[in-house]
């Protein structure tokens, strides 16, 4: 009976470890995988042998930086099993399908970069990296919305998103993100207003929001933020008044875009002389020749009246 049992935990000792595999060990995995050769024969793994891959103490990997390999095919789970992972760049592949949950177990992890592939879907717990400082997606077919509880990136410092397919509404979160400073996420499909208490995000610098269906009025602690040097909400459905706050002189706003929207206002010349990818000099300047809505009270109610009915007549169609 005695043998029968210590043959037992012999069997179990060994599934087991079967199961805690190194980070080296899950890391061939993946490459091979990507049909990416694996050629690291020292005692210390891929610790030792590459000059993409760094390790702390524990020989458990920290760093990885495989950004323009030609890799191709998904990112897998086993991602999820690199606890002390802090800077994962796989920039520039062919990777495409999901982003794994499996992200969002990455703890440590401070810097991601997954831009130019064609990754098609954002995991909703990747609010769970509380130390992730730089988050690049830009490039991609993410067709998703951003997840609810984003603000629980509390590190957070820079965020692109641009050139997806991103939907649905800026989530009022958003705004908890207290270290923010650059919000890139033109060129998608996101859609409502800017959320209210903007001015909480005190360290935002640059704001873009270009090509996408945001509406409403712009809030009036956008204009305050005198943090903000590059703002640019052009092409969207936005209406109504310029808000009185932005007094451009004590602004220390170096790129300003409200193009192709439908704003009433006056802004100065220095901004629709500027030559820009995302401004278009007569667009910018045709501003200056809306009805202002102090002056025509009647035709801006109209004018906002219509705007809505076309609004709610896009969203249910």
């Amino acid at each position: 009976m005695k043998s029968l049992i210590f043959g037992f935990h012999i069997i179990l000792l060994l599934v087991t470890a079967s199961y805690c595999k190194s980070d080296c060990d899950n890391l061939a995995d993946i490459l091979r995988k990507w049909n990416v050769e694996v050629n690291w024969n020292t005692s210390d793994g891929c610790c030792a042998s590459s000059e993409v891959i760094f390790c702390n103490s524990k020989n458990e990997i920290t760093d990885l930086y495989l950004e323009s390999k030609t890799i191709s095919g998904e990112l897998f789970d086993i991602i999820g099993n690199f606890k002390a992972l802090q800077y994962l760049c796989l920039n520039n592949n062919n990777l495409s399908g999901k982003i794994p949950d499996s992200i969002g177990k990455l703890s440590e992890l401070k810097y991601l970069d997954l831009s130019n592939n064609g990754f098609t879907e954002l995991p909703k717990n990747i609010a769970k990296l509380s130390k992730l400082e730089y988050l690049y997606l830009q490039n991609n077919q993410i067709n998703s919305e951003l997840p609810s509880n984003i603000g629980d990136m509390e590190s957070l410092i820079k965020i692109d998103i641009s050139n997806n397919k991103f939907n649905g509404k800026i989530p009022k979160s958003f705004v908890n993100l207290s270290k923010l400073e650059w919000a890139i996420m033109n060129n998608n499909e996101i859609s409502g207003n800017i959320p209210d208490n903007f001015k909480k995000l005190y360290k935002i610098r640059e704001l873009n929001l270009n090509t996408n269906k945001m509406r409403g009025n712009i809030p009036s602690d956008v204009a305050q933020n005198l943090n903000v040097v590059n703002l640019n909400l052009g092409n969207n459905l936005f209406y109504g008044n310029l808000p009185k706050e932005f007094q451009f002189d004590t602004l220390n706003l170096e790129y300003f875009c409200v193009e192709n929207n439908y704003l009433t206002g006056v802004i100065p010349e220095s901004f629709y002389t500027d030559n820009s990818d995302y401004c278009v000099n007569s667009s910018q300047k045709d501003i200056k020749s809306l009805p202002s809505a102090a002056t025509k009270p009647q035709i801006s109610k109209l004018f906002i009246i219509a705007l809505n009915l076309i609004a709610f007549y896009y969203l249910l169609f």
